[in-house]
């Protein structure tokens, strides 16, 4: 799916003037991030690895009770990039299993493709209480103009159904670490990946404290409707915040994907409106002015992560208020707030916040 939004040419924008980074490989694992400097809150990179084939597109047929094949499927596995087939509740004939693996777009299953590839089928057989009786697993490599046909009996399988899954991704792929510093303690902030590109990718990032625990992680955005990711979370004490990208559908962040795009990674603080960097009153104007809209776009998704601009938006503006990323031209003249300064500035907030409501 893809929508365009305003908003995400103000990310754009962002982006050309905010510090900018990309990969010191290798950072495939949370002991190797790529430790960022201060102020930098954008990086660049490409999920893919070219020393590796792309998995094989499979398609998947199974015999049924005539003996003849009845059941067919593309692409329905669990395993795999989305283009790996399985079978569900194929029943067993004269005790035994009987499956043919071959490539896309060969629906005969006579060898009409140009897949070629390593992949791996796993069988698991059920009785007739549905309970799990036996597994068996099978690998091989499919070459063009060719089928695989399995074929196994056994005297326990009467009666019982099996389902095939096969795994088209034998090899890990890129995942990157990123550990950004010098945020402010304790302030909110947003984690998420976008297109670096024409083409669109699925990532699934997470959050890693500094043990290497993980302690979140997302999938699909909802607010902006992509396959790219969005966490949000708390500053811990150290100011560091690593996150890890990776591509669907790999949840355990070990590489099993096939989603070779180029993607940005950008850490903001939530209710930084205007991607300015602090957490201030401009961004309270951009609130007020869009209070009502049923999207997220004028706040750049850096609210509450629901759709339309509400007063839960302001919330979080408000509890960030006062919060600044230092980018680097501005480290060493960075100045914190004076206390009463924040404490004026806020009730000035709230008082225009009372003004909103009664207009």
């Amino acid at each position: 799916m893809s929508r365009t939004y305003p908003a995400l040419l103000l990310t754009a924008i962002a982006l050309l003037v905010a510090p900018f980074a990309s990969a010191d490989e290798p950072n495939e694992y949370f002991d190797e991030a790529t430790v960022l400097s201060p102020g930098v809150n954008s990086v660049y990179d490409s999920l893919g690895d070219t020393t590796l084939d792309p998995p094989i597109d499979t398609i998947l047929t199974a015999a049924g009770t005539s003996g003849s094949y009845e059941f067919f499927d593309d692409d329905g596995s669990y395993y795999g990039n989305g283009r790996a087939s399985a079978l569900f509740e194929v029943p067993i004939l004269n005790n035994s299993i009987n499956f043919t693996v071959s490539g896309y777009p060969d629906e005969t299953f006579e060898g009409q493709h140009s897949e070629y590839g390593d992949y791996e089928a796993y069988v698991s057989i059920y009785d007739i209480n549905n309970e799990l009786i036996d597994s068996v697993y099978y690998s091989g490599t499919l070459v063009p103009g060719a089928v695989d046909t399995y074929a196994e009996t056994n005297a326990n399988w009467a009666g019982a159904t099996y389902n095939i899954e096969l795994e088209n991704i034998l090899e890990p792929r890129d995942v990157d670490f990123w550990t950004f510093t010098g945020l402010p303690t304790g302030a909110q902030f947003v984690a998420r990946t976008s297109a670096s590109g024409e083409v669109e990718g699925d990532t699934i990032i997470g959050w890693f404290d500094e043990t290497g625990t993980e302690l979140d992680y997302n999938d699909d955005d909802p607010t902006f409707e992509t396959y790219y990711s969005r966490l949000t979370g708390e500053v811990p004490a150290n100011g560091e915040v690593t996150i890890v990208v990776t591509g669907w559908p790999d949840y355990y962040f070990t590489g099993y994907h096939a989603d070779d795009t180029e993607y940005v990674l950008d850490i903001w603080l939530s209710g930084d409106f205007n991607l300015d960097g602090s957490v201030d009153l401009a961004d309270y104007t951009v609130w007020r002015d869009h209070l009502g809209d049923e999207t997220d776009d004028a706040l750049d998704n850096l609210g509450d992560g629901e759709p339309g601009v509400t007063i839960d938006d302001y919330a979080i503006w408000k509890a960030n208020f006062g919060a600044s990323i230092a980018f680097p031209e501005e480290l060493s003249q960075a100045s914190v707030p004076e206390p009463t300064s924040l404490a004026l500035l806020l009730l000035a907030a709230v008082g225009l916040v009372t003004t909103c409501r009664h207009r």
